[in-house]
């Protein structure tokens, strides 16, 4: 589900990271996971807006590779 996907994004910026930037690729294999990605950034949208809290998902390039 999108909030599988926030976590494991999550990951990449804690603490002691040292790179500006990271690249992450995501399979989407079926259309779950299609559903859950949309879900993730829906929901993060919605957060934003709400609370003005910056969702770092949404800086995300969500082009295709």
């Amino acid at each position: 589900d999108g909030a599988r996907i926030e976590q494991a994004l999550g990951r990449t910026h804690r603490s002691g990271q040292e790179a500006d930037e990271i690249e992450v690729q995501i399979v989407v294999a079926c259309e779950e996971h299609q559903k859950a990605l949309d879900t993730l950034v829906r929901d993060a949208t919605y957060i934003q807006e709400t609370t003005g809290q910056q969702q770092k998902v949404l800086l995300a390039d969500w082009t295709d590779a």
